[in-house]
């Protein structure tokens, strides 16, 4: 049996904390973003580029400035140019910026088989400001399967977990999901458990209809919780809808307690009550990452454990 190591040897570790490309939405390591076929994935991923890169927020969520790499692998020069001059115009966020040179675009590169890696470290060790890589998409850069499909999902994910791990950098894939609705809708992402479960976060954008303007981004992982964005798609730009409060998670817990001085119950009623998309697991975490914005609302909350149970009450103040 190797020999690992000692509690106390893992207690003399400084932890440095993760540096977030996205505050709260976008932490190091590998992120699936998926979504139907041509609804606006590509727009929302060169987007995250050019607000990284240009230093803006993305959304009024802090932007860590770095260098991006954007592998367009189905896309032409031609293509990218007309998007990006089309986000330059109607992003509210880069109004007033100008191209810094620290986004690099390439249209071509080899499978996880066939060097990827090697390649995407050369890059970033030639450019250590590099710490957003864009792959769009996943499909391209997968090998052909010789082993379990599971087994190969997972180990073309965590290929690129390692070199996002010992970099500290956010690699972002770009895939698709399949037409069958699931109760969770990150069940939905095209291909076996094995994508899921290598990942360290998930995202998924939808949209009430491929013509309709409005959308939904969910996501969750590793490092943050379960939430969504209410959205609106014009022009090539992805931008939070003013609704989006009222149909948050705060929104939510506000509409349950409503007239009443309070609301009680466990965790999986909780989870119930709002919805479904947040699990039971999660709550006690959702509440406390939004409890300032809570307290401003009126509404406190404790969680408390008897001999049987734990109990979430939330007040109006």
């Amino acid at each position: 049996m190797p020999i690992g190591i000692n509690e106390f040897e893992i207690l003399k570790e400084s932890v440095e904390p993760d540096v977030y490309i996205v505050d709260k939405i976008l932490p190091p390591g590998v992120t699936l973003l998926c979504g139907h076929q041509k609804i606006g994935k590509s727009w929302l991923a060169l987007k995250l580029c050019l607000c990284a890169t240009r230093g803006v927020n993305l959304w009024g969520y802090k932007t860590l400035h770095c260098k991006a790499l954007y592998c367009c692998l189905e896309d032409t020069k031609k293509r990218i140019r007309k998007r990006y001059d089309a986000l330059s115009s109607a992003a509210v966020e880069l109004q007033g910026t100008t191209p810094a040179g620290w986004l690099d675009f390439i249209f071509r590169c080899p499978k996880l088989d066939q060097g990827l890696v090697d390649e995407l470290e050369q890059h970033v060790k030639d450019n250590p400001e590099c710490k957003l890589i864009i792959i769009d998409n996943l499909f391209i850069i997968t090998p052909s399967m010789n082993d379990s499909p599971y087994a190969c999902d997972y180990n073309n994910i965590v290929a690129l977990k390692k070199f996002a791990n010992q970099y500290e950098i956010a690699i972002v894939l770009i895939h698709h999901t399949r037409k069958l609705k699931a109760k969770d809708p990150f069940d939905e992402i095209l291909g076996t458990s094995g994508l899921n479960g290598a990942a360290d976060t998930m995202m998924i954008l939808t949209r009430e209809g491929r013509s309709e303007s409005r959308g939904t981004l969910r996501y969750t992982g590793r490092d943050i919780g379960d939430e969504e964005f209410s959205l609106e798609f014009h022009d090539g730009d992805w931008q939070i809808t003013e609704e989006t409060e009222d149909t948050s998670f705060v929104g939510r817990i506000i509409d349950l307690v409503g007239d009443k001085t309070h609301w009680e119950g466990t965790a999986t009623n909780l989870a119930e009550a709002t919805g479904g998309e947040i699990a039971p697991k999660w709550m006690t975490r959702k509440l406390n990452e939004h409890r300032a914005e809570l307290e401003a609302r009126g509404i406190d909350f404790t969680n408390e454990r008897d001999s049987a149970n734990r109990t979430i009450k939330i007040v109006r103040k």
